[in-house]
């Protein structure tokens, strides 16, 4: 069981759950104690962390999953980008080599 303190009242459930503006108590899917429209959670001692309502959860597993798959993409587009680079990068020495041959022919007195 969970304890929640509060105003020197002990409150226990087997989860308690915090919202914005609320904290419910809760044996099994019951709700057995709710405090609501509360502005200033310090006034509430829990011994431990709140627990997550399960649509919460839900909703956290969902984002998650959006984001491992943005992530992802965002990756690969990177990736992209840096072969994309690379062969910019590639080509540009390729023409700096070919410009300092012809620097070089010239200095020899060669003819392009």
């Amino acid at each position: 069981m969970r304890k929640l303190s509060f105003n020197q009242d002990i409150y226990e459930a087997e989860r308690i759950v915090k919202t914005d503006t609320d904290i419910i108590g809760y044996n099994g899917k019951n709700e057995i104690f709710a405090f609501r429209g509360i502005s200033d959670f310090s006034i509430f001692e829990l011994d431990g962390e709140f627990d997550i309502e399960n649509d919460e959860l839900v909703a956290l597993r969902a984002d998650n999953e959006k984001l491992k798959t943005q992530l992802a993409e965002a990756q690969a587009a990177t990736l992209e980008l840096h072969e994309s680079q690379a062969m910019q990068d590639a080509k540009i020495t390729e023409a700096n080599n070919a410009t300092f041959e012809l620097y070089e022919l010239i200095a020899q007195g060669g003819t392009v």
